[in-house]
């Protein structure tokens, strides 16, 4: 399976309406563990990236998103000169452009 980032608005109805990305990857399913929950992402003092090694998926929206962009713009800034940088540059930066997204149109960020 693989880890995605969507974005979606909440209508007027408050159903939710899911907006369509250039990319959704994340990463692969075993980088809930490996990554986003590893001890590592803990040692950096990240809170919201390791919950994905305990829950299926979280939502964020309104001033939370700052606290999820604050996170993926440390993991980025911590990978980036890595050997794997490029494979993380990409996945955080998908993860970036459903926050601005979000933000944008007063919606919520979903990983799962």
């Amino acid at each position: 399976m693989t880890l995605t980032v969507d974005v979606y608005i909440r209508m007027p109805n408050n159903d939710l309406e899911r907006l369509e990305l250039p990319s959704d990857l994340a990463g692969f399913e075993s980088t809930r563990y490996t990554f986003y929950g590893s001890d590592f992402a803990k040692s950096m003092g990240l809170k919201l990236f390791p919950l994905l090694a305990e829950e299926y998926w979280f939502e964020f929206e309104g001033d939370e998103l700052d606290e999820l962009r604050r996170e993926a713009v440390m993991l980025y800034e911590h990978v980036i000169e890595t050997e794997v940088g490029g494979y993380w540059a990409f996945r955080i930066n998908n993860i970036l452009n459903a926050i601005d997204a979000a933000r944008h149109f007063d919606g919520l960020v979903r990983i799962w």
